[in-house]
């Protein structure tokens, strides 16, 4: 089941490499193919926060083999006491920092590093911009080097 999840994610994550060039804010470049603009740079901020869950999950398939392999879990507890614990993270969080980011309007366009993810805005100085930074991304990509 981690596998088949993962395989998704994977799958989502390469959907959203592929489409990356062509969806950047006009601004963001002069070739012909990108045609985006800032409905477009939101989605691609908020697929951002869906393929985090990619990189998670090879986490997660590491866990259950140690606890499959060093400590002999059987699988039908790692099934029901574990997994769903798992599962039920990877997609409430980046759930709840979509709705977060959403809300908060935090989504756009950075043209000093030409990518579209978190920017600062009224509501959110650059105080806050780094704590929703390492909250958005931050503990997925410090927990893949685990």
């Amino acid at each position: 089941r981690i596998l088949l999840v993962m395989s998704a994610f994977d799958l989502l994550n390469t959907i959203h490499v592929c489409l990356t060039p062509f969806i950047m804010p006009r601004e963001s470049s002069d070739n012909f193919w990108v045609v985006g603009n800032d409905a477009t740079c939101t989605l691609r901020a908020v697929m951002d926060q869906w393929v985090f869950p990619s990189f998670a999950y090879y986490v997660a398939l590491s866990f259950y083999y140690l606890l499959r392999i060093r400590y002999s879990v059987k699988d039908s507890f790692f099934g029901k006491r574990i997994e769903p614990w798992i599962h039920a993270f990877m997609f409430l969080y980046p759930l709840t920092t979509t709705i977060v980011g959403l809300s908060l309007g935090v989504f756009g366009y950075q043209p000093a590093i030409n990518v579209c993810w978190v920017v600062p805005n009224d509501r959110c100085d650059q105080r806050c911009l780094q704590i929703i930074i390492w909250l958005f991304g931050g503990i997925f990509f410090v927990s893949s080097f685990f």
